[in-house]
């Protein structure tokens, strides 16, 4: 990623790039209330000498307390919270509230329910139609780079009650302009008449070696199968969806041509887990079946 970035944007210094990770919290039956990891960076062009700086933190408006919750930043700019915080939320309601740290464009606080049903996409790749390309044409203007008809699904899938949970390797100080792209984009369908958007779901960068760990991380915080289903685009991603628990059947590999295919043979090598299963579909062709793949939640 690094390597991408210096060779199409020479000037890029990633240790300049500031950002943070969205937030889904959970609040259980007792009332309390579990969170995924607070992932925040503040690059040299936010902060020169960042070691101990403390880090401002609001939900719904309302300012941390620094003794339950106190956060600062390490030499390197990452916001880590001091021992014994981190214990309490102020302000926290149900829906999609913003979490401002100072000096950053905040990140987005979504409150689910336990009983959520979720849906997980990868971007680089599954959403954009190639994983180096897909993170850097966005980034110099170049918008349409998606596969065909991946928002006109992801939209119907949301409209029946499932939440979409965005995944991407990206360097944390791409986390802005990643939820940029994922909130900007448009889709003509055919005729050009109907344009659809991505529906709205939090962005969670994460180094892919640590995906399997956020992906377990997610599905511990809500009811048991509550993550319904899942895309991606590499063999390691369907290792990563299997080990989550998400059924086979319901894990879709898609290639750099828009097909999609189906994880559904157990017994067929890692190697051909890109192109696994009998039953293949495009974004658009899959429409066709989402009713009965993604039955209306109640």
């Amino acid at each position: 990623m690094r390597q991408a970035l210096s060779a199409i944007l020479p000037d890029t210094n990633t240790a300049t790039l500031s950002g943070a990770v969205d937030i889904i919290a959970v609040r259980s039956a007792d009332g309390t209330l579990a969170t995924t990891a607070w992932h925040v960076r503040f690059g040299l062009l936010k902060v020169v000498q960042s070691r101990e700086r403390p880090v401002t933190i609001r939900v719904n408006g309302v300012e941390a307390d620094e003794k339950s919750c106190r956060m600062v930043l390490s030499a390197a700019g990452e916001g880590r919270f001091v021992a014994g915080s981190a214990q309490k939320a102020p302000g926290v309601a149900g829906g999609s509230d913003e979490q401002a740290l100072a000096a950053h464009p905040p990140p987005d606080w979504l409150s689910w329910e336990p009983s959520s049903r979720l849906v997980i996409s990868d971007i680089d790749g599954t959403v954009t139609r190639s994983d180096v390309r897909g993170n850097i044409l966005p980034a110099i203007g170049w918008d349409d780079y998606a596969h065909e008809g991946v928002a006109q699904l992801y939209t119907a899938i949301a409209a029946r009650g499932f939440c979409v949970v965005y995944l991407s390797s990206r360097n944390i100080g791409l986390a802005d302009r990643t939820k940029q792209y994922i909130s900007g984009l448009r889709q003509h369908r055919a005729g050009g008449e109907t344009v659809d958007s991505l529906p709205e779901g939090p962005v969670i960068t994460s180094p892919s070696r640590m995906a399997d760990a956020l992906i377990r991380e997610v599905a511990g915080m809500f009811y048991a199968g509550s993550l319904h289903a899942a895309f991606g685009n590499r063999p390691t991603d369907l290792g990563a969806y299997e080990a989550a628990g998400i059924p086979r059947e319901r894990i879709f590999i898609v290639d750099k041509e828009t097909r999609l295919a189906v994880a559904q043979q157990p017994q067929q090598s890692q190697a051909a887990a890109e192109h696994t299963g009998d039953a293949r579909h495009s974004y658009r062709t899959l429409l066709a079946s989402v009713e009965d793949m993604f039955p209306t939640v109640s």
